[in-house]
């Protein structure tokens, strides 16, 4: 569709999800005459006519921008269907159209709990990025060599300092277990195959640091040592916490989804910090 006056061609539209289709008048119609059919209001000719003025005023919107190459997006055409809904006097249609809209609107808002079995597309294709970030941050402990670490822990170290650092990393293998479980399971709670995706790779990425720090354990001889984490409130708390917290909320809600996410981070975040010194 274009206008020899201005040249303003418009052959594309944008869907709600970002990808561009041909513009296809006859779709436009279609949902006019729909809205029509609901009230009993209007004929075929009518919704071409109204197709028209639609279309019209896109291609006059574009030339007033100074855009040639015109790309309007779905909700805008909707806007202007309303428009010349009311401007041609077709109140009832109008309305039936405007509630119609509302009612779609609300089916697309995202209910991170409701279950989507399709694949794509995504909800949240956002989580992506985290996703990537793991892949590319793989690493395993077997292609590391820990002798001058060894030697660090056994020499160069005081025996506080000692027993911090054997702390931390037993808390961390430890606390492993239970953070790989939540990631694990996270999409029995937000069931949506990008979020399990998201967890799996999550899981599969604990699993890998609770080797890291128990492999080191054991070869400075402290394999016991899990035996003991009873003696450890902290780190006990920490995993009763997840654990409790993984079996109570059957119903999740976006408040203690959040305040998981944030546990789940800190209790690990907090011991690495504390490792890293």
């Amino acid at each position: 569709m274009s206008s020899e006056k201005t040249k303003v061609i418009l052959d594309n539209i944008q869907k709600r999800n970002g990808e561009i289709v041909s513009f296809d008048n006859d779709r436009i119609t279609h949902a006019i005459m729909k809205a029509m059919h609901s009230v009993g209001e209007g004929s075929e000719d009518d919704a071409k006519k109204i197709t028209e003025r639609v279309v019209h005023k896109l291609i006059e919107s574009a030339a007033a921008q100074g855009v040639t190459d015109c790309i309007s997006h779905v909700e805008i055409v909707q806007d202007y269907v309303e428009m010349v809904l009311i401007e041609l006097n077709f109140a009832k249609t109008a309305k039936s159209y405007i509630l119609y809209r509302q009612q779609r609107a609300e089916e697309r808002k995202r209910d991170i709990f409701k279950k989507r079995v399709y694949l794509k597309p995504y909800e949240y294709p956002e989580l992506y990025e985290y996703l990537h970030a793991i892949r590319h941050s793989y690493w395993i402990h077997t292609e590391f060599n820990f002798v001058s670490d060894v030697q660090d822990f056994r020499v160069n170290v005081s025996e506080k300092e000692r027993n911090v650092i054997k702390n931390c990393m037993l808390a961390i293998a430890q606390i492993e277990v239970a953070v790989k479980t939540f990631w694990g399971d996270l999409y029995k709670k937000m069931p949506k195959p990008e979020i399990g995706a998201v967890g799996a790779t999550f899981a599969e990425s604990e699993v890998r640091h609770t080797d890291a720090y128990s492999h080191l354990l054991e070869i400075l001889g402290l394999n016991e040592e899990f035996q003991n984490i009873q003696n450890f409130p902290a780190l006990i708390n920490r995993v009763s916490y997840l654990d409790k917290a993984l079996k109570t909320h059957a119903v999740m809600t976006t408040e203690n989804t959040v305040n998981l996410f944030y546990y789940s981070h800190y209790s690990l975040n907090t011991f690495h910090c504390f490792l890293s010194f």
